[in-house]
């Protein structure tokens, strides 16, 4: 009973302090708004074990505060990424009404994202990949009007995707991959006329493909690949001149590619472990002399690509020349199954030497091609945080 009490009489003086220190405004150089909202951030994610605290909730200005950026009085960024931070995000983060930038990637936060983000009217970048946050994605955060750049990647959230996210007009990047979403892809995705990557990849969602997908001219990026989509690949594919990566694999997908299909831009394809209804004998042709395997499903009558190169070369071209796919058992590829029908070419050893080249080869690809991506995705953060610092405030340990 005494050592609780103890425990309380500590915490009240602690919190006592912290009440004077964000009152001194002119110590802190923040609105004291700002600094109540850091300071409940602080004791909500464990801030005594982070491992970079450096002059939090001491007698330096806010802004010599680990990871807080400011622009006159007004806390505008706030990034701790691989910090190790857990806990929960208090619901006060939302009193930070000029932040225009959070990044809290690679750390240990749980719970739900909290609905009180919503009250960032300014911020632009939203990161919170790479924790445990469990619960639904909050539907209030369409009212973001701002937003460029959400990534929710590597979570354990459930539910749907909010079809409010389709209010989100500046939104340039989309990842919410490595969860467990279900549902439909939500067609309001199609209005986000700017959206340069949309990925959606190993989750549970089913249903199609938003048809009206040829709305997303400057899409660069489309992963859906491990999901449960089914219906047909949406012809308005053909209209995404801007695609360098497409990944729909493991999915239940139907379609067919003709020799008119052309994504001059694509970089990479991977269809693999999906059905292909029909292909044109000289697509069937170009498959077969890639070395590129595949077997013909009689029961849905469709054809199910299971080997090959994921990449192509630079610069893109017609469809029939990058259907290509991976395998999880390409290990298993033997001389009988390159003896196959299904894999039959006018010239056995110039098939087999090219198989066996994309069967070694392709995990290998595969892992590149997604760590440029996580480079990518990185240097888009950078690049926005970046702007945003030149623009509007004076930072200092932002880096």
């Amino acid at each position: 009973m005494r050592s609780k009490l103890i425990l309380l009489l500590f915490l009240f003086f602690c919190n006592l302090a912290n009440a004077s220190l964000c009152r001194n405004v002119q110590r802190t150089q923040v609105v004291k708004s700002d600094c109540d909202a850091l300071v409940a951030f602080y004791q909500a994610t464990n801030g005594g074990n982070w491992t970079h605290n450096d002059n939090w909730l001491s007698d330096k200005p806010v802004r010599d505060w680990e990871g807080v950026g400011v622009r006159g009085n007004r806390v505008t960024a706030l990034k701790l990424y691989g910090n190790n931070l857990s806990g929960v995000i208090p619901s006060a983060i939302g009193n930070l009404s000029k932040l225009r930038y959070l990044k809290l990637t690679h750390n240990q936060l749980t719970g739900a994202i909290p609905r009180e983000l919503a009250q960032l009217s300014e911020l632009e970048v939203l990161d919170l990949s790479s924790n445990q946050l469990s619960d639904i994605i909050p539907a209030e955060l369409a009212q973001l009007s701002k937003l460029r750049f959400l990534a929710l990647d590597h979570n354990q959230l459930t539910g749907a995707i909010p079809s409010e996210l389709g209010q989100l007009a500046q939104l340039t990047t989309l990842i919410l991959s490595n969860n467990m979403l279900v549902g439909d892809i939500p067609g309001s995705i199609t209005q986000l006329r700017r959206l340069i990557n949309l990925v959606l990849d190993r989750n549970q969602l089913s249903g199609t493909i938003p048809s009206r997908i040829m709305n997303l001219t400057e899409l660069r990026r489309l992963h859906l690949f491990r999901n449960r989509l089914s219906g047909e690949i949406p012809v308005g594919i053909e209209y995404l001149t801007s695609l360098k990566y497409l990944y729909l694999s493991h999915n239940n997908l139907r379609g067919s590619f003709t020799e008119n299909m052309v994504l001059p831009k694509l970089i990479a394809i991977n269809l693999s472990h999906n059905c292909l209804d029909e292909l044109a004998s000289n697509v069937e042709d170009l498959l077969i002399h890639q070395g590129i395997a595949y077997e013909y499903d009689p029961q849905n009558q469709c054809r199910i690509i299971i080997d090959g190169g994921g990449r192509i070369p630079y610069g893109g071209g017609r469809i029939p020349y990058l259907v290509t796919g991976e395998s999880e058992n390409s290990e298993n590829i033997n001389d009988n199954d390159l003896n196959s029908e299904s894999l039959k070419s006018p010239n056995d050893n110039e098939k087999i030497e090219k198989l066996n080249e994309n069967v070694s080869d392709i995990d290998e690809m595969i892992a590149i091609d997604l760590e440029s991506f996580e480079i990518e995705v990185k240097e888009i953060r950078e690049s926005l945080l970046q702007e945003i610092t030149e623009d509007l405030y004076q930072t200092k340990s932002i880096e």
